[in-house]
């Protein structure tokens, strides 16, 4: 692991006399009409200057984010993982704060960390803990006087897995929505050997007429509210008592586990060995179930920042991951992509297991099976169709990939596209490929979906129109439940109903 100080980098940024006027844009120049522009008009920001008036007295006192993810390095036959740990400065203007020159690498960890991410981020959050304690003398270059320079870390940005990691909470099984927490709605497929987030009718006004249908659901009327998202102070007070073992533990050679680790053998192949398992190491479903507790850990953040309780979403979803994997679960299934799609003979079954949706139960006849076209089901002519209009598609240089470059004609798919790419895709050309070539209904509620994607992405967001996107994004997860299987709704297509209350109390999504 390779820790570079924070400090004295944040210091240095006062020094340059521009930068240090930049540093009070939030205060000086930020326009204040409502409107949702910059993370310092964001209900995370405020509960932070009223709960520590001593911070907000000062506007020089920095505003961070921190964000943290695993970045693979093949060279040749091997491969290897980094964690990089950035630190992002929010009291510049929106059009700085994302730039490079101020996004410092804090940790570099080599290799998979896992639970034990705690211990290498201790160094970076005794900095922090020290920033917000007691501060640093700093020299200001714009004012030419010295001040106690203090910080706050208004939250952290990660992907899924790594999101899970750092709270200390399940991401995936019956309880992987870390928002829902305990009350997430799942049903576990047989037949798929996975689990899906369906019920979001919940979500809907109480006297809701979509909360009465049946059919095209399980059988039965929902009643039941949406979960309330735990506050810091809940959280706190259900982890604080949790004692944090780190390392793998002592060995026993007793019983086998059942996890497998990689191990690569000659020529780069991956050879399965399997491992021992220890006396204090186990998957932490099991754990769960046995102690009855939900978190795994009282993780770092809570420990040493006492601030830390009282951040509204103090571990952001990063958004790019979530509409990458929706975008690919779209395409895989339209497309009928082996590996990717989400219809097939098991999700079939599971309907049947499920007795919802009789129509499209698989059929057998002697020594064949059928699968009764859905209102997603492409034939081969609409799939070429689909895929010479990405083909074909021209745009500015720098704009996105070459379409050209990422479709394959022979094969009818696509091939090497990026998050960007994805981005793209799911908010501006999906909606041309498929205008023509679906069922309507279901061509409908996939283009709800990609405004909602669209729409949420702004740049400046009026707080009340984010109340309706929310209500019209419940109803296109509606939409799409009727047509869809129940395995297409994994746990990132869920998480869509949580990227409008981050916007609402954090910052707009450019930001994170």
């Amino acid at each position: 692991m390779w820790y570079f100080p924070i400090i004295p980098r944040l210091q240095r940024l006062f020094k340059i006399e521009s930068i240090s006027e930049d540093l009070r844009w939030h205060a000086t120049r930020r326009i204040t009409d409502g409107v949702l522009r910059h993370p310092a008009d964001s209900q995370a920001w405020r509960t932070i200057d009223e709960k520590f008036p001593e911070i907000a007295e000062d506007t020089r006192n920095l505003r961070l984010g921190i964000s943290a993810d695993g970045v693979d390095v093949n060279t040749g036959n091997r491969h290897h993982s980094v964690w990089p740990v950035l630190t992002v400065i929010y009291n510049l203007p929106p059009w700085l704060c994302m730039k490079r020159k101020f996004i410092n690498l804090s940790v570099l960890i080599s290799g998979y960390p896992g639970n034990d991410i705690d211990v290498f981020l201790e160094p970076l959050v005794d900095d922090l803990h020290t920033l917000f304690e007691t501060g640093v003398d700093t020299y200001d270059a714009s004012t030419k006087d010295n001040f106690n320079l203090r910080a706050v870390v208004l939250w952290t940005i990660n992907d899924y897995p790594a999101l899970g990691t750092l709270c200390g909470c399940p991401y995936s099984g019956f309880k992987g929505c870390v928002v829902c927490g305990k009350d997430t709605n799942c049903v576990r497929l047989s037949a798929s050997s996975k689990q899906s987030y369906v019920g979001h009718r919940r979500y809907l006004p109480y006297n809701h007429p979509f909360r009465k249908q049946k059919k095209a659901f399980n059988g039965q009327q929902e009643f039941l509210q949406a979960p309330i998202p735990m506050t810091g102070e809940q959280i706190y007070n259900e982890v604080k008592h949790i004692e944090n073992k780190w390392g793998k533990g002592k060995r026993t050679n007793n019983n086998a586990s059942e996890n497998q680790e990689d191990t690569r053998g000659r020529g780069g192949k991956i050879q399965k060995q399997k491992r021992n398992t220890t006396e204090e190491e186990g998957s932490s479903s099991q754990v769960n179930r046995q102690n009855g507790v939900y978190w795994k850990k009282f993780n770092i953040w809570y420990q040493k920042l006492k601030y830390w309780r009282h951040n509204h979403v103090p571990h952001c979803i990063d958004f790019m991951h979530v509409e990458k994997n929706v975008a690919e679960s779209i395409v895989g299934t339209l497309l009928h992509v082996s590996r990717k799609t989400k219809d097939g003979l098991n999700a079939r079954l599971d309907l049947a297991e499920l007795g919802v949706k009789p129509e499209f139960f698989s059929m057998q006849d002697e020594d064949k099976t059928t699968l009764p076209l859905a209102g997603y089901t492409l034939t081969n002519a609409k799939k070429d169709i689909f895929c010479e209009t990405l083909h074909n598609i021209k745009v500015l240089e720098g704009y996105c990939s070459n379409f050209f470059s990422l479709v394959n004609l022979k094969d009818r798919k696509l091939i090497g596209l990026k998050s960007h790419d994805y981005h793209m895709l799911m908010q501006e050309f999906f909606p041309i490929a498929i205008r023509s070539i679906m069922y309507p209904p279901t061509r409908y509620a996939i283009i709800r979906f990609c405004f909602f994607f669209k729409s949420i992405c702004r740049k400046e967001i009026i707080l009340q129109e984010l109340d309706k996107m929310q209500a019209e994004l419940v109803v296109t997860l509606y939409l799409l439940e009727k047509f869809f299987p129940p395995l297409f709704f994994d746990i990132m297509i869920h998480l869509t109903m949580h990227l409008t209350r981050e916007v609402k109390l954090c910052s707009p999504i450019c930001f994170r």
